[in-house]
């Protein structure tokens, strides 16, 4: 059945890629069909796919936030198991699908991005991600509503595609996206039907983080902190601190500046890179590529 289903999908990329070499009008409808079920040929179509299109971009924009100033909505997630043609932007993205906005300042509220923007406690967040075989990571009492009121969402048996790619790992897993307001309800019916955590469950299900702080040492007697890498050397004292921290629902609001912390050495001994991978020489040839028009 899996090597069906992979001959299936490595004829659709090369019918696709002839097709598209013949027809790219043809072939992309071919793609949203059978990809994401949207017919491009028909006016509702089109405005599914300028649909697709916006929350895509939406995620670019969503990454840079959260890379260069924060995670601007932390329940925002792209709808969508595939991304859109990249040839359907055209030549001025900005002005054909962000109103002449170089930037999206606010996410659109919509059934993939609600008007919460906190972020889920660590056991939501991992009631979402989780599938059952893991779920030994959270309390008992979240798998009986994942095994009956949100059985749906943990199929056994799913369909993967790779979509053009070679390795398990990178295909794509066909499950259904997580419904937000069903999860919070059926884990708020679960605590107040009498569920209980533990105090060191409890003390697992809040925004604390660990970090090192490399201002602050608590005594001089604090034991070394071993180097989990081979070619970093361990540290004199462990000043590990654990700090319950309320700046999750704040993050976004101002900008960072994104400076490496004092005494970092860039490029890092062990972390591959032209400089430490010791290269004498790189060749290359020249291929040439017949020009497709988008």
């Amino acid at each position: 059945m899996v090597q069906q289903a992979e001959d299936a999908n490595l004829r659709f990329m090369q019918d696709f890629v002839k097709l598209y070499a013949q027809n790219p009008g043809e072939a992309k409808s071919m793609y949203y069909l059978q990809k994401v079920h949207i017919d491009i040929t028909t006016a509702e179509g089109i405005q599914q796919r300028a649909k697709m299109m916006k929350k895509y971009l939406e995620g670019i924009q969503w990454v840079m936030f959260y890379y260069y100033r924060g995670a601007q909505h932390w329940r925002w997630y792209y709808p969508y198991h595939y991304a859109p043609l990249i040839g359907d932007f055209g030549n001025n993205l900005v002005q054909s699908f962000l109103n002449g906005n170089p930037k999206i300042s606010s996410f659109e509220v919509d059934y993939n991005c609600p008007q919460e923007t906190e972020p889920y406690t660590p056991f939501q967040q991992l009631l979402s991600i989780m599938p059952i075989r893991s779920f030994k990571l959270l309390p008992s009492c979240y798998r009986a509503i994942a095994t009956n009121e949100l059985k749906d969402f943990f199929p056994d048996d799913f369909s993967v595609d790779l979509n053009g790619k070679t390795l398990a790992w990178e295909a794509i897993v066909l499950i259904p996206f997580v419904d937000q307001s069903l999860f919070l309800e059926m884990e708020t019916k679960m605590l107040q039907s009498g569920a209980l955590f533990t105090d060191k469950e409890n003390a697992r299900n809040n925004w604390k983080f660990i970090y090192h702080d490399y201002k602050f040492a608590p005594s001089t007697d604090a034991p070394p902190l071993p180097s989990t890498l081979t070619n970093l050397k361990p540290l004199a004292h462990d000043q590990t601190r654990c700090e319950l921290n309320e700046e999750y629902k704040n993050v976004g609001e101002s900008s960072f500046t994104p400076t490496l912390l004092p005494g970092c050495k860039c490029p890092c001994v062990g972390y591959p890179s032209f400089q430490q991978l010791g290269v004498i020489d790189i060749s290359y040839q020249t291929i040439v590529v017949r020009k497709v028009q988008f």
